[in-house]
């Protein structure tokens, strides 16, 4: 049974490198892993776009990058917000990176736009473990409404990121796990279907 696991594990990380194109890592399931060196590194790379998730490589001045208009507006994210994750310009800033290391999921799609900085978003697989995506300046990643996901520092200490969210103005709303019931996450695992075999 392990042997299945471990293969299971094998091709879905090969086929979300190949998605992302992105540093992935499998992560245990310590809720205490944040800013740690991740040793178990995979380093493959392919297909475009897995669960909904998906990536683009951009400049990195937000405010004059045609891209970032286009993809913006096209999707109709009307409400964006910064993130400065800083320890010298963000107060209290330990009990900040505790609360977005939380797992929760949006009811709307939720773009993250790595304006300085690197650090590391964390999804949940098909089979609920964790998957670490590395991103860093210029680099915007799409997280579909009803994912499993938190957001973590390296060790670099220092993350500014610019979200867009189709949601309402008045800011973006956060769900703890569990929430399974949530229409959000219900049309996500039906979404979830697998993806044909690349090779």
């Amino acid at each position: 049974m392990a042997g299945t696991n471990d293969f299971a594990f094998c091709y879905m990380s090969y086929l979300i490198n190949r998605v992302l194109r992105r540093r992935l890592w499998k992560l245990g399931t310590s809720k205490t892993v944040r800013r740690k060196k991740i040793t178990d590194y995979l380093n493959t790379v392919s297909p475009r776009n897995l669960f909904g998730i998906r990536t683009w490589r951009v400049g990195s001045d937000y405010e004059n990058e045609e891209q970032v208009k286009q993809i913006r507006e096209s999707r109709g994210y009307s409400h964006s917000c910064i993130l400065d994750l800083h320890p010298e310009r963000l107060p209290n800033f330990e009990q900040i990176l505790k609360k977005i290391f939380v797992e929760h999921l949006h009811l709307d799609d939720e773009i993250s736009y790595c304006i300085q900085g690197s650090g590391y978003h964390d999804v949940r697989d098909e089979n609920d473990r964790w998957i670490r995506i590395a991103v860093k300046e210029g680099v915007m990643i799409l997280l579909p409404a009803g994912i499993y996901h938190r957001l973590a520092l390296d060790l670099n200490n220092y993350l500014k990121i610019l979200i867009f969210n189709a949601g309402p103005a008045v800011g973006i709303t956060t769900y703890e796990r569990p929430g399974d019931d949530l229409p959000a996450r219900c049309a996500f695992i039906l979404s979830a279907r697998p993806v044909d075999c690349l090779f």
